[in-house]
């Protein structure tokens, strides 16, 4: 009994330490150095990192602030309002209240195969004392499992300076800034003060307009970049003898640059960063600084189905897109050719789906690509092919779903080795059938189901495939 007892204490103890804010598994990517202060002079500051030691492929629940030194250790995750920057959907989303618990006081966010996890995450500051100017504030985060239950507040291993909007030449003071350009609604853009962009971004903000309205921002925010698509706004150091050297525009889903501009005194026009001092009343006004946007491929993917290919990309942004050229190439052949034409969305900010389906094809095996056109005609080959086999599949096998995560369906593929009476089936997490995809006689070879998740919430599904004594099984992710 005794041994019992301690171990429970230990197990209550580890808990409650858990919960503490530490500062460990969770890693600056992209850092700013400095953000705003002030409870009516607000701006939103991004910043990039990556979550680990989490469960393999496991949705949680978190949101994000900023704390101090002296909160490490505690209970307390500090302030801020959290910014949660959504890849696949049309919004961002923003909260004043944070909660694990209660819709829109929280987002989430999916691991990996390796329980890790790299995203952005934003941040608003408040009226609160952490943002008192010349503090060094602590981007943190609390975690919550996809019930709500909290698991572990954390903290990062970087910080980020506070500036007054002010107009002395001081270490603690700073002077608004922002710009017009092409760059796409809810991508990054990130300020350097040297050309290479190697360093830590002086600041960092996003593309207006991501689709919500943040209350108390600074006057100049709000009169010319908020709701505005390709503006941005943030605030740079007036002790800052290079200006601002590099424009630098990233994409939100994979932090891919997309453009940049350089400028190596720091004069954009008729205007100079060099060691400015116009506070929150004077900001510096920047012109079409972002370059021109390509058509930036997200993914690329081939799965087969019988003697038919089913190829699936996604972009994560457009600019004059014309369109794309499937190509194939056998096994046999020297050369790649083009085999349809896949018309595009033109420009878009959004995540944009592509399907084509090469049918009845002989067995053996075959190489795919795509070339993208503008609307000018030029071409651009993607360095990125998907090689795949024709024939009769030689294991029962249940393959991953693509895409994964979804919103709001998914195709499933398997492979039966042997004809047979099969079953296909999702469950949610407590064991629930939610769906019974497809229950039947099947021949050998390749198969797809689909699943769609109207009306369930975001999560992770299990999906069974399961006949003749053979049974096989993948986890999906619901993201919405």
């Amino acid at each position: 009994m005794k041994t019992l007892i301690t171990f429970f204490l230990l197990v209550v103890a580890y808990t409650v330490m858990a919960q503490n804010l530490t500062q460990v598994n969770f890693e600056g990517v992209i850092v700013p150095q400095y953000m705003a202060s002030g409870n009516t002079t607000r701006l939103p500051i991004v910043y990039r990192a990556t979550l680990t030691n989490l469960t393999p492929n496991t949705t949680y629940r978190f949101f994000n602030q900023m704390a101090l030194r002296s909160d490490i250790g505690t209970t307390n995750p500090g302030a801020g309002n959290p910014m949660f920057i959504q890849p696949d959907s049309l919004n961002y989303r923003y909260t004043t209240s944070t909660s694990l618990t209660t819709a829109g006081g929280y987002g989430t966010f999916t691991t990996n195969a390796n329980g890790s996890f790299t995203g952005w995450f934003a941040v608003v500051n408040t009226g609160n004392a952490r943002f008192t100017p010349g503090n060094y504030v602590i981007p943190s985060i609390v975690i919550g499992d996809n019930a709500g239950v909290l698991l572990e507040r954390r903290a990062l291993n970087d910080s980020i300076r506070v500036l007054g909007f002010r107009t002395d030449a001081t270490d603690t003071s700073g002077t608004g800034i922002w710009g017009k350009s092409l760059a796409l609604p809810k991508n990054i853009i990130l300020l350097y003060n040297e050309t290479a962009g190697t360093s830590k971004p002086l600041t960092t903000t996003y593309v207006e307009d991501e689709g919500v309205t943040v209350a108390s921002t600074v006057a100049f925010y709000t009169d010319s970049v908020n709701g505005r698509t390709g503006r941005w706004g943030a605030i740079i150091p007036n002790l800052n003898n290079n200006g601002v050297r590099r424009f630098e525009q990233r994409s939100r889903v994979n932090a891919n640059i997309i453009a940049f501009n350089t400028n190596n005194v720091g004069l954009w026009g008729s205007t100079s960063t060099v060691n400015p001092n116009g506070g929150a009343t004077n900001p510096l006004i920047i012109d079409s600084l972002s370059a021109s946007i390509p058509v930036e491929l997200n993914s690329f993917s081939a799965n087969v189905s019988g003697n038919d290919v089913i190829l699936s990309w996604t972009t994560a942004s457009e600019l004059n897109n014309n369109g794309f050229y499937v190509e194939r190439k056998a096994v046999n052949e020297d050369f790649f050719r083009q085999i349809t034409f896949v018309k595009g969305n033109g420009t878009s900010s959004e995540l944009n789906h592509y399907n084509f389906v090469d049918k009845n094809l002989e067995s053996g095996t075959y190489n795919y690509r795509l070339v993208q056109i503008d609307f000018d005609g030029t071409q651009k080959v993607y360095n990125l092919s998907q090689e795949v086999n024709i024939g009769t599949p030689t294991e029962f096998k249940l393959l991953q779903n693509y895409p994964n995560p979804f919103n709001p369906s998914t195709t499933i593929e398997f492979t039966l080795s042997k004809a047979g009476n099969y079953k296909v089936r999702v469950f949610d997490l407590t064991g629930q059938e939610i769906s019974l995809l497809a229950d039947g006689y099947f021949q050998a070879g390749s198969h797809l189901v689909r699943f769609d998740g109207n009306g369930l919430s975001s999560g992770i599904y299990i999906t069974i495939l399961e006949g003749e004594g053979n049974f096989s099984r993948i986890l999906m992710t619901l993201l919405k």
